[in-house]
């Protein structure tokens, strides 16, 4: 079996559309980014048909990239405390349409997707990353796909 691994890059999708609600931090805010997390997940799923999918979420604490930079990081604002509250609402959402959804302590969900897609497309298999973060262009391959 040709194994096609769907990695989503949670927080970024979260983010986004989050972001992209009208900003009141309602009830009827969360729940249309619950939604249409919910639909954007549902349609990648449609349109790529995976054998496998994992939503990754970043890890608590600091990861190796603060040993090595302690300012790293520092510029960014902190997630809404509305949308952190409701992460577990998020992963509910994930697990309805199939996916787990991960969070390994002091690591970044960057870090996990790459190293899973990396040791997937190594092993012969084919790995699609869900993310606008343009680090991954890095891994771009005939075996790992951006979307």
């Amino acid at each position: 079996m040709k194994i096609l691994f769907l990695l989503i890059d949670a927080l970024n999708l979260i983010r986004r559309i989050y972001e992209a609600q009208p900003a009141n931090e309602s009830p009827e805010q969360m729940k249309g980014a619950l939604a249409t997390c919910g639909r954007s997940f549902q349609r990648a799923i449609s349109e790529a048909r995976p054998t496998h999918a994992a939503c990754i979420f970043d890890g608590d604490g600091p990861s190796w990239r603060h040993e090595i930079f302690p300012g790293y990081r520092s510029g960014r604002p902190p997630m809404p405390s509305v949308l952190r509250e409701h992460l577990d609402d998020f992963r509910r959402v994930f697990a309805d349409f199939g996916a787990r959804s991960f969070v390994f302590p002091n690591m970044e969900a960057d870090d996990v997707i790459a190293t899973l897609a990396c040791k997937v497309a190594d092993r012969g298999g084919n790995a699609l990353i869900l993310s606008t973060d343009k680090i991954f262009l890095q891994l771009l391959s005939d075996r790992v796909e951006i979307r």
